[in-house]
């Protein structure tokens, strides 16, 4: 997607504020899709991509917050047709103390071998894995206290956070398994040290053993560190060193809040299977982006200075 439109009526700090990753995903995750929209929690506008032109979204904006304010749901939303070729679906994402945190609308192409809108509970799956890490990096730049979306963080003081410690480890897998959908790989991996961390799943949905994975985990570790960039290895040049693999590998680097190295997502190809290219890799560090939000959310949530174990702070 190319660069943003933002509201004239924003404020210099969420001017800085971009959202094109997302739409990048979006794009990914549905092909259909012809613009993306983000307003906050009181339908005010904060982003849209250039490519936007339901200019009515605003009252449908309106009708998602109030229906949020009447439906439990974690993610409520609504859809409608604009007209014969287009339909606008909007989610509503809550914050921690589940409140309407933002709104994010799509505008989506109807098809030729369509007579209607689509339910939105069947665009819902396609889309969620993307609103999910969306509304975790909102989440975290209000708890965080930052400027750049304007989610008045004082409503997250003295009020209790729900902190169900199973559901970090559901997330981390649910990540995980965005990279069978949108990279094509066979093999996905994520190590952080300091935490005692280590998840890999197959793209048959099964865990391997972290000792078969001791020689690609401490090379690219150390690389990574050293280098802190993503990196795309297709084939081998020359002899392989100790420890190294031949699978194909697409890496990127996972950072703490304060942009210290925390760790690498690691997805991997067969020899046979298919080469890595750069919009795979623009999708798995779109993929870290989202890992490194939600563990900066739970190192704000627990502390940085808490004494909790890894077992503790990942369920």
């Amino acid at each position: 997607m190319l660069p943003s439109k933002e509201s004239a009526s924003e404020g210099p700090a969420t001017g800085k504020t971009s959202f094109e990753s997302y739409g990048r995903l979006l794009t990914l995750l549905l092909p259909r899709l012809r613009g993306f929209a983000v307003h906050d929690g009181f339908s005010n506008s904060l982003w849209s991509s250039p490519d936007w032109s339901a200019d009515e979204s605003g009252d449908f904006v309106r009708q998602t917050i109030s229906a949020a304010l009447q439906d439990p749901a974690e993610t409520p939303a609504l859809g409608r047709a604009i007209d014969n070729d287009r339909a606008l679906y909007a989610f509503a994402l809550r914050a921690e103390n589940h409140e309407v945190l933002a709104v994010i609308s799509l505008e989506v192409a109807i098809t030729g071998s369509q007579n209607s809108a689509r339910p939105v509970e069947t665009l819902r799956p396609f889309v969620q894995p993307a609103i999910d890490c969306l509304r975790r990096e909102l989440i975290l730049r209000e708890a965080l206290g930052s400027n750049e979306v304007q989610a008045a963080p004082l409503r997250m003081q003295g009020l209790p956070r729900r902190t169900n410690l199973g559901s970090e480890q559901e997330s981390l897998d649910s990540i995980l398994k965005c990279s069978f959908a949108y990279v094509g790989c066979a093999l996905a991996a994520l190590w952080i040290p300091e935490r005692n961390l280590s998840i890999s799943l197959t793209s048959s949905g099964n865990r391997m053993s972290p000792q078969l994975l001791q020689g690609p985990r401490r090379q690219l570790l150390e690389s990574m560190q050293q280098h802190q960039r993503t990196i795309m290895v297709n084939s081998a040049s020359g002899p392989a060193s100790p420890g190294a693999t031949a699978y194909k590998t697409l890496a990127c680097p996972i950072a703490y809040p304060n942009g210290r190295f925390a760790g690498v997502l690691a997805l991997f190809n067969p020899p046979s299977g298919a080469d890595f290219e750069m919009q795979h890799g623009r999708s798995a560090e779109l993929m870290a982006r989202c890992i490194s939000a939600l563990i900066s959310q739970r190192v704000h949530s627990s502390g940085l200075a808490s004494q909790s174990t890894p077992a503790q702070q990942f369920g």
